[in-house]
């Protein structure tokens, strides 16, 4: 059996998938590691959990994100506490959230990010109104000339979102949801290029 003593690193490049999707399935068929941390290992994390993510620490030492926020919590290190929300960021979003969009909130709201208000939201029972869905969607379509839609079907395989949201000048969430629309893929050596390039610490502007 390989996952309790190989990395989820190596299991993924032999079966050529994602080092999440790997953790994932281990996770759904019950796999656990065996291999402890090293006192180098745990002398690493004390010196940078507070600076790195759970997945950038678990990629330096080769174990899974599962493992890093165990351990993390057994040495009883704390990583930043989240910024609390006040009573008025609530009563702000619960009155604001259904009819306007994620960077309009931000900046309105300390300049949280937008997936932290989301998730936020989402706990709360907040939803956007379908009057604002119908209205966004409409905007999404109308702002797309002839040119941009044929540069985004020529380009969209091969390239970051991150890029293409900088030749078009358009948000990312419009550019995934018209690619959604269009029936866009990345093609899987796309796929692999971006893995490889977070893995070694590369920025990914292709």
């Amino acid at each position: 059996m390989w996952y309790p003593t190989k990395t989820a690193k190596k299991i993924a490049k032999k079966l050529g998938r994602s080092t999440v999707s790997v953790e994932r399935q281990a996770r759904y068929l019950g796999l656990r590691k065996y291999n402890p941390l090293s006192g180098k290992q745990i002398d690493f994390i004390k010196k940078f959990y507070k600076k790195m993510t759970y997945a950038k620490l678990a990629d330096k030492l080769g174990k899974s994100i599962y493992m890093m926020r165990h351990n993390i919590h057994a040495l009883k290190l704390k990583k930043r506490k989240a910024k609390l929300w006040t009573n008025a960021e609530v009563k702000f979003l619960r009155k604001n959230y259904s009819n306007h969009n994620g960077f309009w909130l931000a900046d309105r709201l300390r300049k949280r990010p937008v997936s932290t208000i989301n998730f936020f939201a989402r706990k709360l029972g907040l939803a956007k109104s379908p009057e604002f869905l119908h209205k966004q969607m409409s905007k999404n379509r109308s702002e797309w000339t002839e040119k941009e839609l044929k540069f985004l079907r020529k380009n969209f395989s091969n390239h970051s979102d991150k890029w293409l949201a900088g030749k078009l000048k358009k948000p990312k969430p419009t550019i995934l949801s018209t690619a959604r629309r269009l029936h866009l893929n990345k093609t899987k050596k796309h796929r692999h290029r971006i893995i490889s390039a977070k893995r070694s610490g590369q920025k990914v502007g292709f």
